[in-house]
């Protein structure tokens, strides 16, 4: 586990998939599972809208990957769908 105020830029392959809902069902947090079973919360409402498009769908990732109270947490700074160049 790394130290609690480390904070180090990532890339990673994978599937964003939400992880908490409101009372209506709107989405209100969203984790990122990579394919060699790492899963990432994520971290940010800045893309928050632009991620909602593309839930369940492969992903190119970047970002930063930060432990928070023993969780990895990752505030993604750019995404692709798998693919698409």
């Amino acid at each position: 586990m790394g130290h609690p105020l480390e904070r180090r830029k990532i890339t990673a392959k994978g599937i964003l998939l939400p992880s908490e809902w409101d009372d209506n069902g709107a989405v209100l947090a969203l984790t990122f599972f990579t394919h060699d079973e790492d899963e990432y919360k994520v971290k940010g409402k800045e893309l928050m809208p632009e991620l909602l498009g593309v839930l369940r769908q492969e992903l190119f990732i970047e970002g930063y990957l930060r432990w928070e109270e023993g969780e990895k947490m990752i505030q993604i700074t750019a995404f692709s769908p798998f693919g698409i160049l």
